[in-house]
């Protein structure tokens, strides 16, 4: 097969549509792996509260449920409000309606695969930014130990150490 027939077997850029209340809607069928990473990336630094080193779950599920709306629907106007900065996503807003009028219901239906895909890398990258807390934390306790050790005790454990059996020939 060459480069040319390969790429042409790509779905990213297909648009489907499906049907809510009689509105016709517009969406992508499949997005790129870095926008799905994207939107990954985006939800966790956008509901992790510093404070309590936590992520607010309810502020994630907002969010995820926003980004993949938007990252999808190709064709509505979402509601905008006034910002500081100018215009922005009224993303309650826009969640809401979208859930109370079944759009997001069928938009996942018919993004199933990549809806799937998202949620698995949100539960690897969870997985792994707890597995890193865990092992800082490990970390920050083998540190303070040592560093509470006075020079004498220091000694006696290298003492002690030198004289086992694995670490006799060793000088």
């Amino acid at each position: 097969m060459k480069v040319k027939e390969f790429k042409e077997l790509s779905k990213i850029g297909e648009i489907g549509e499906f049907t809510v209340n009689g509105q016709l809607i517009k969406h992508k069928k499949f997005l790129p792996y870095d926008e799905k990473v994207g939107i990954v990336y985006s939800a966790l630094n956008n509901s992790f509260d510093a404070e309590s080193n936590i992520y607010n779950r309810i502020g994630l599920d907002s969010l995820l449920k926003y980004l993949i709306i938007v990252s999808y629907i190709t064709d509505i106007n979402f509601p905008k409000h006034k910002t500081d900065d100018g215009m922005a996503d009224n993303v309650q807003e826009i969640v809401d309606i979208c859930f109370s009028s079944g759009i997001y219901q069928e938009l996942i239906e018919n993004i199933k695969e990549d809806y799937e895909h998202i949620l698995f890398l949100l539960d690897e990258k969870i997985k792994e930014e707890n597995e890193m807390k865990h092992f800082s934390n490990l970390l920050s306790k083998m540190i303070t130990q040592i560093s509470e050790l006075d020079n004498g005790k220091i000694d006696e454990m290298v003492e002690k150490v030198s004289e086992l059996d694995a670490f006799r020939n060793i000088k």
